[in-house]
């Protein structure tokens, strides 16, 4: 193609069409730039709503990329129900066309798609969202469901059962896959989700502090348990012993430095 339709022109993303409170999502952006098909979705999007077009128009459109953003505006409610204990929704996704203009149309035509939370932490929140496909969706799906997946929140993440045996193991604390189930069997119906359940589990088992903290806190130096930081003394503190092995030059800089200190 000599002379391309200026919708497929390579170019820069056009935020000037966007509204001011509402971004493009990064996923909506790189495939702009990437792929001239779905460029031309987007303009066709723009176009839509610069004109009124309605989430039932979009519904009703004939192409697919755009009818799958229609339809998941209208069943939005039911994904914000099953993610509502992560905390709040962006207020903007609650409305049509705020929906459209951060997701923008689907790319996934071919397949069963639907808007994913790329961080499996949040909410439905501007700026952590994009379209997947059901194969994506049913990882993130299994964090939910006790019988399957990764679902015990450890330190930031999500691990499976067995994963968590051996974080306790670590720590000193005795437990099986199937201590974890009966848990979850005798308090369910105690907390609001699983989040919570199994927070009352390691909190239970003396884990909870371990579980919350920060990744590095529980890793090892080169000298053992001790943070970092213990692990660094000044010289005159190790210099002594090895004085004999070094030259002359090392052991007057070791000792000048010990007076500096001193002073």
């Amino acid at each position: 193609m000599k002379n391309p339709p200026e919708t497929l022109k390579a170019g820069a993303f056009p935020y000037h069409d966007w509204p001011e409170k509402v971004p493009p999502s990064q996923q909506l952006v790189a495939l702009y730039l990437t792929l001239p098909s779905h460029r031309e979705n987007v303009h066709r999007m723009v176009q839509l709503l610069k004109a009124g077009a309605t989430a039932k128009d979009f519904m009703n459109h004939p192409h697919l990329g755009l009818r799958k953003l229609g339809n998941w505006h209208k069943d939005r409610a039911k994904s914000f129900a099953r993610a509502a204990h992560r905390g709040p929704h962006s207020p903007e996704l609650e409305v049509w066309p705020a929906i459209a203009w951060h997701l923008g149309p689907c790319p996934l035509m071919g397949r069963q798609a639907s808007v994913h939370r790329i961080d499996d932490l949040q909410s439905y929140t501007i700026g952590f969202l994009e379209w997947a496909d059901k194969g994506v969706q049913a990882v993130e799906k299994a964090a939910d469901k006790p019988e399957s997946g990764c679902k015990v929140k450890w330190q930031g993440k999500y691990i499976s059962d067995r994963q968590l045996i051996d974080k306790l193991k670590s720590l000193g604390i005795v437990k099986t896959e199937l201590s974890v189930r009966k848990f979850r069997q005798n308090n369910k119906a105690k907390h609001p989700n699983l989040d919570a359940l199994h927070e009352a589990m390691l909190q239970k088992w003396g884990a909870l502090e371990a579980a919350q903290a920060k990744p590095f806190k529980y890793l090892p130096d080169f000298l053992g348990d001790a943070l970092p930081v213990s692990g660094i003394h000044p010289v005159y503190e190790w210099g002594a012993p090895i004085q004999g092995s070094q030259s002359p030059e090392i052991v007057s800089a070791g000792n000048t430095e010990k007076s500096c200190l001193g002073a």
